[in-house]
């Protein structure tokens, strides 16, 4: 078992069109970003020691924003303030966009301990990365996967799919997936986010979506990459273990503005979420100010199968039959039969799955099987 450590840098060169992530482009209080994050460290190193007592691994994940941005000296006092749990760090990544990454950088994320860099990519074709907003262009993407190699095995890239009036994602990334072979791949379609003035404009076509999704699903496929997760795909011993253990329900601690926490049984057995606020500067004012959510066992169940029918593994029979809430859990065991036996899901002896022909319309199967709940 692990527990995650996440995180948020907020700071970007500047702010893509179609992002929903809290970021500013504001790079001058970096300094006192940290100031802050080291007082929240602080205040929360017994929690980190109580976790890491309880588990045996811990992954780390810097994102953003763009994490890449960050002063080495900085980043080094990150670092510093967990010295003390880095011999139980399993997997340590770094999120980047292509146009910050150099050669002196990566050397020195190395040299941290860091072993996974995930590169911003979302797209090979200058004129969508253009549409996108995105800083940096074709050109920065393939230098930037080139210095990469050179001392990170595990190196994964977002793409982002079915944008309106342009080539699907396949077509435009098949012969660079073939030629750098990144471990692991997220793949997005572009989504319209409701505070967004950009995406109100945009015209989403659900079925190039479909056709983006389903042909770049058997891009990979041929390629040899495992489709683990709805949006996620990896070679063989490469799927994301800080993400694996979210879609678990795992225990997490996050640090820095709109990040958050999960921690489990620990107010009157129930399991709580805490979420930073997402304002920088009332961040730097006061790092510890957070909404505290407690989780009530049917959003607990809710939850449950909401993040692991995302999972190619599935649900877990175990776990859905031993949840407290009996007469809801048999109606949605009820559910997922009825399913089963229509072939919409599958199972095997110890897990219910989506089948990955049917993970296009997972949203409308986890919302039927979870309607009332």
């Amino acid at each position: 078992m692990t527990f995650g450590i996440y995180f948020h840098v907020p700071f970007c060169r500047s702010k893509c069109y179609y992002c929903g992530f809290y970021s500013i482009t504001n790079l001058s209080l970096q300094d006192d970003y940290i100031n802050a994050l080291l007082k929240e460290i602080y205040n929360k190193k017994i929690l980190i020691y109580e976790l890491s007592k309880k588990y045996k691994k811990i992954t780390i994940f810097l994102g953003g924003g763009t994490p890449t941005l960050l002063k080495l000296k900085n980043l080094e006092k990150i670092l510093n303030s967990i010295k003390d749990f880095m011999d139980k760090v399993i997997e340590f990544t770094i999120e980047a966009n292509p146009e910050s990454v150099t050669k002196e950088k990566i050397e020195i994320y190395r040299s941290f301990g860091i072993n996974r860099i995930s590169i911003g990519i979302q797209s090979f074709d200058d004129d969508v990365l253009s549409f996108l907003g995105r800083p940096h262009r074709l050109k920065d993407s393939l230098k930037a996967l080139e210095i990469a190699k050179k001392y990170f095995d595990n190196i994964s890239i977002d793409l982002l799919g079915g944008i309106p009036n342009f080539k699907n994602t396949s077509e435009t990334s098949e012969k660079y997936i073939i030629e750098f072979k990144p471990k692991h791949i997220s793949f997005y379609n572009l989504s319209k986010d409701k505070k967004n003035i950009w995406s109100k404009k945009i015209r989403i076509d659900d079925s190039k979506q479909t056709e983006d999704y389903i042909n770049f699903c058997d891009l990979l496929k041929n390629l040899d990459y495992e489709h683990y997760e709805i949006s996620n795909f990896s070679f063989k011993g490469y799927q994301c273990k800080h993400n694996i253990n979210y879609w678990q329900r795992g225990e997490y601690i996050g640090f820095g503005p709109s990040a958050v926490s999960f921690l489990k049984k620990i107010l009157n057995n129930k399991d709580i979420r805490y979420k930073n606020i997402s304002n920088l500067i009332s961040y730097i004012e006061n790092p510890l100010k957070a909404k505290r959510e407690i989780i009530t066992e049917d959003k607990a169940l809710w939850e449950t199968i909401f993040l692991n029918l995302r999972r190619k593994k599935g649900l877990s029979k175990r776990l859905l039959y031993k949840t407290n809430n009996q007469t809801k859990t048999e109606k949605i065991i009820e559910r997922i039969n009825y399913l089963t036996k229509n072939n919409i899901l599958r199972e095997n002896k110890n897990y219910w799955y989506i089948p990955e022909k049917n993970f296009l319309i997972s949203n409308e199967i986890l919302l039927w099987i979870l309607k009332d709940m």
